[in-house]
């Protein structure tokens, strides 16, 4: 999971921030599922100015996944 954003007011502790991601370990969701709620929570709680989340997944069979989710939405969405 990588998160870049640009902060207004508030930026997040680096620890806390590892402690909610390691939480998505022995949740049973689909990998867009997390990514889209790894935004969503985040950006309730920095409110920053825009942030894009991307989740690399590489599971079984050498199928590679590769999830984007951005805040705000392009216009083109």
């Amino acid at each position: 999971i990588r998160i870049r954003y640009c902060p207004k007011k508030w930026c997040v502790e680096l620890k806390s921030l590892k402690y909610y991601v390691n939480g998505f370990r022995n949740i049973g969701i689909f990998q867009e599922n997390a990514v889209n709620r790894i935004l969503f929570d985040f950006v309730a709680a920095v409110k920053p100015a825009w942030a894009v989340v991307t989740g690399e997944f590489n599971a079984r069979g050498g199928m590679k996944t590769i999830v984007e989710a951005r805040y705000p939405k392009s216009r083109r969405e």
